[in-house]
């Protein structure tokens, strides 16, 4: 199958299009995931509990002191339900960027034109000569 240039953007712009459209369907899967399965108050008090276990370890002498959190509700609701904004913004432009990079070094694979080890490729493989008539006697003494 050969692309020109024109068709090759095109394809790339209905790919771009439909990995993003993925990239944030699974983003918005997650969010609908982590408010609607998380009871907002059956999350606190297991956060809760859970803070009150590590601020009980911190006081105990060990190896690692632990740092209690700071938050009241749990991360990923606040992740989910506050910073949800940032995260689309971080899906934009990390998918933008891990595509971009993705079709560019298609493009130069598929349209570089040249295939290492194709039959009738131009580029010559042996060794670099020196130049001159003082290459070609030395090959003649030998």
């Amino acid at each position: 199958m050969r692309f020109n240039r024109r068709s090759w953007i095109w394809t790339g712009v209905v790919a771009y299009i439909g990995f993003l459209a993925a990239a944030l369907g699974l983003l918005f899967w997650a969010r609908h995931r982590v408010l609607d399965q998380t009871d907002p108050q059956w999350a606190t008090q297991q956060w809760q509990t859970w803070v009150e276990d590590v601020e009980r370890q911190a006081e105990t002498t060990g190896p690692v002191r632990r740092k209690p959190p700071e938050t009241a509700e749990p991360p990923a609701l606040l992740l989910m339900r506050d910073l949800f904004g940032v995260c689309v913004a971080a899906v934009l432009v990390f998918s933008t960027l891990l595509f971009g990079s993705f079709w560019w070094l298609l493009g130069g694979a598929l349209f570089s034109g040249h295939v290492p080890g194709s039959e009738g490729h131009t580029q010559d493989a042996s060794p670099a000569r020196p130049s001159g008539s003082q290459g070609t006697e030395q090959l003649s003494e030998r």
